[in-house]
């Protein structure tokens, strides 16, 4: 405690070094807030009263995009015929024995671009749970606001950058 005081003693807020430590602690605890609100975490600071991010983010995956594949889900009547034709109008006049490698591309393309809708209503949904996530870790900056629109800037823009990279990646 005695070094404690004699540090204060000869405290000079005009001081660069005290300046940028007071920034770092700022942008460390922005950091561990927004950590803890995706990652979760115990102890006494549990949010009890609503999900957080982390949660949010996990129930996206969990319940809303199989609740999104389910609705595109088709009559296996309806696609087995559509297997036929495709194989049939592959093969032409030519009888096979195997199934086609054009049949297989084709049907399995098509069967995959159907995921693609919920997969990037998926990333949107997600991108959106980590702006709020954003905004209200940055909640902590209010005493400089500046800073607080400077930080939310730059993640805003990180995001949606990740979001583009993301969604890329689904196509």
């Amino acid at each position: 405690m005695e070094k404690e005081v004699e540090e204060y003693k000869r405290f000079n807020p005009n001081d660069p070094t005290i300046k940028t430590k007071a920034l770092l602690t700022l942008i460390q605890n922005f950091g561990d807030d927004f950590e803890r609100t995706i990652e979760g975490g115990g102890g006494a600071e549990v949010v009890m009263s609503e999900l957080t991010c982390g949660a949010k983010i996990n129930k996206i995956f969990h319940e809303r995009f199989p609740f999104e594949l389910v609705k595109f889900e088709k009559d296996e009547k309806a696609m087995r015929k559509e297997i036929a034709f495709t194989i049939q109008n592959i093969q032409g006049v030519r009888v096979g024995l195997f199934t086609p490698d054009m049949a297989f591309e084709a049907i399995t393309k098509n069967q995959i671009e159907k995921l693609m809708s919920p997969a990037l209503k998926c990333v949107d949904m997600v991108s959106a749970e980590l702006m709020t996530a954003v905004k209200s870790c940055a909640d902590g900056m209010n005493r400089y606001p500046l800073l607080r629109d400077e930080t939310e800037r730059i993640l805003s823009t990180f995001l949606r950058e990740q979001e583009q990279k993301a969604k890329d990646h689904v196509i």
